[in-house]
């Protein structure tokens, strides 16, 4: 994680090395861009097409199912294609997915879409996370700077929905998809230029496919704290308006507010990780940051005064946003020296993404939303406390 004497991480790559950097950033903002506009133009797709709330939520499980086979093809498909090949597939997968939305509302292909457009998300997080990880040498500030700029396309997808809604009317999310898809072209283009560090196929094929990084007690405790994160994440992600809408605490009309606060809070946290990350320890940090999001989490589902909610939320995408990048940076060693180790790390992760907004759900029907929120809560609980295991733990 050295950041080489005084210098940035940036300061010292070679022209090659900045330009992957750089396009890693930019399609990665684009990921940030379409998986939240996917989301924003779902009530919009459900008009369109006459779609179920049922079906709804089947097109959105679709989209987390393909992210997770992502997850696993990730760490195969450059043993044999190369890693540029790989990406770029992904990017293409994408390009497929939305035109299929776009042009038809036959149930089974928009299943398809979506689906393709979560082997996007999924191949795109394992490509940036391994290549930044690797070119930076691990470095704090260079992951920050990547999940950043995810936030970055995060947060401006919603206004982007809105302003694409403006020029086209009720055809606004289609052109939105079209913007996506020209942009995920030149991703496409920008990636082919790139010169990645051992793109092609290479090595013994057993040694990449090892698994003996899962003997390493560190990286159990990592992964395990990882997967706690994104169920952490899911849940919180998923649940916050709902929670606000059913409580009646929040006004209707500043319930969405509270989405956009948090990816603030959340942007902020993973530029300001970035910058701090190079100080201290990534395990000291994990106990930080999971210390200010359970407080932060607690004091939010614990109050009905909306300043102080308001606040809660901000406090939470502060620490919670910065805990992602911390995992992969304290990782970084195993991850550069087994490719199927960041490819694991990321497919567990995405299990508790897909379980704890069901989790919460079952939760909250049993005994109420508040219980729902509660049961998120405790993953929260559980990253500290796995957090400090990792801190005792043999370096």
């Amino acid at each position: 994680m050295a950041e080489m004497g005084k210098h940035s991480f940036y300061s010292v790559l070679d022209r090659d090395s900045r330009y992957i950097i750089k396009v890693c950033y930019f399609i990665f903002s684009i990921s940030g861009l379409f998986v939240i506009s996917l989301d924003t133009i779902m009530p919009l797709l459900s008009i369109e097409y006459n779609l179920s709330h049922t079906f709804s939520g089947m097109l959105i499980s679709a989209a987390r199912t393909g992210n997770f086979i992502a997850g696993i093809l990730a760490g195969i498909l450059p043993i044999y294609i190369g890693r540029k090949n790989t990406i770029m597939l992904f990017y293409a997968c994408l390009m497929f997915g939305l035109a299929t939305i776009i042009l038809t509302g036959n149930p089974y292909l928009l299943l398809f879409g979506f689906a393709f457009a979560g082997l996007t998300r999924g191949g795109a997080s394992n490509f940036n996370n391994a290549v930044v990880n690797e070119v930076s040498n691990s470095s704090p500030m260079a992951l920050g700077f990547l999940h950043g700029s995810f936030a970055i396309g995060a947060i401006i997808a919603p206004l982007f929905i809105i302003l694409a809604g403006n020029l086209s009317g009720n055809n606004g999310w289609r052109l939105a998809l079209l913007v996506i898809i020209a942009l995920a072209a030149l991703s496409v283009f920008l990636i082919s230029k790139m010169k990645l560090p051992h793109n092609d196929v290479h090595g013994n094929r057993k040694q990449q496919l090892s698994y003996d990084f899962l003997k390493n007690r560190k990286f159990i405790l990592s992964m395990i704290i990882f997967f706690l994160y994104y169920s952490f994440e899911s849940g919180v992600s998923g649940w916050l308006v709902k929670y606000f809408v059913e409580t009646e605490i929040i006004k209707k009309d500043l319930v969405q507010i509270t989405a956009s606060i948090l990816w603030g809070g959340i942007l902020v946290s993973r530029f300001a990780c970035a910058v701090i990350g190079t100080r201290y320890s990534g395990k000291a940090m994990l106990i930080t940051l999971g210390s200010g999001s359970i407080a932060f989490f607690v004091l939010m589902i614990a109050t009905k005064n909306p300043v102080v909610i308001t606040v809660a939320i901000t406090g939470l995408g502060l620490f919670m946003g910065g805990i992602y990048q911390t995992i992969i940076s304290a990782s970084g060693g195993i991850l550069k020296k087994y490719p199927m180790a960041l490819s694991t790390i990321l497919t567990v992760g995405n299990i508790g993404g897909i379980l704890m907004p069901f989790i919460a759900g079952v939760f909250s029907d049993l005994s109420g939303i508040f219980a729902g929120m509660v049961s998120i809560g405790i993953t929260g609980l559980l990253i500290l406390v796995f957090s400090a295991f990792l801190k005792t733990s043999e370096q």
